[in-house]
């Protein structure tokens, strides 16, 4: 369930947002008439607060839900203390996950 309940989009912030949205690349048909805001499991909110079952996310989503906590606490920590790094470099998280997928 969404943490907060967000007010409804205006006509002119709905109207607004996708004159936005056409400086952005589409890769496939039309947009979608929904402004997706929260997504918890798999459970979508749109901006005007209806409950939209989630049957159309991309393959980590649908498999494993939207905020899934143990995939959200191991993100975070790697987001606050090891995000990206210059492509020449390795880490230690690098290495292991390489050790750990060969050995499977």
């Amino acid at each position: 369930m969404p943490t907060a309940v967000q007010p409804p989009m205006t006509q002119e912030e709905d109207q607004a947002f996708w004159k936005s949205s056409q400086k952005l690349i589409r890769y496939g048909g039309s947009w979608s008439n929904v402004i997706v805001t929260k997504a918890k499991g798999t459970v979508m909110w749109d901006a005007n607060g209806k409950r939209i079952l989630d049957f159309t996310s991309g393959q980590m989503s649908s498999l494993l839900g939207h905020g899934h906590p143990e995939i959200s606490d191991v993100v975070d920590d790697g987001m606050r203390n090891l995000d990206h790094l210059f492509s020449a470099m390795v880490t230690k998280p690098v290495v292991e996950l390489a050790e750990r997928l060969s050995n499977m």
